[in-house]
């Protein structure tokens, strides 16, 4: 038996307690909120502007909830994004530890 029946899926409410619940998981798994409070923090100062979270899955596997750390980029400069990507994965890795699957970062570029 599914969590959740297919008709819904994908409502507001559905999505938002689903969000809800990875994020507490996100906090269990690393033992406290200040977590996830840095590595937005952190990917703030790593790629400058706002960052949003959101929860997502893949439309395959709707099971699978991660965060989505999303952030809006002035930069395309393929090079700097590149080194920039490791460097947030490196870092996260290192506050997140073993929640850093729990994890995405989404760049949105934007003109």
């Amino acid at each position: 038996m599914a969590l959740f029946s297919e008709e819904k899926l994908d409502t507001p409410e559905v999505h938002a307690d689903r969000g809800d619940r990875i994020r507490d998981d996100f906090c269990i798994k690393t033992q406290t909120m200040r977590d996830l409070a840095q590595i937005v923090l952190m990917t703030q100062d790593l790629f400058g502007g706002s960052v949003q979270i959101e929860a997502e899955s893949d439309p395959e596997f709707p099971e699978d909830i991660y965060l989505s750390l999303i952030v809006e980029l002035n930069d395309c400069n393929p090079i700097t994004v590149t080194d920039k990507r490791c460097e947030w994965h490196k870092r996260v890795d290192e506050i997140a530890g073993r929640a850093y699957n729990d994890l995405r970062l989404s760049l949105r570029f934007v003109e």
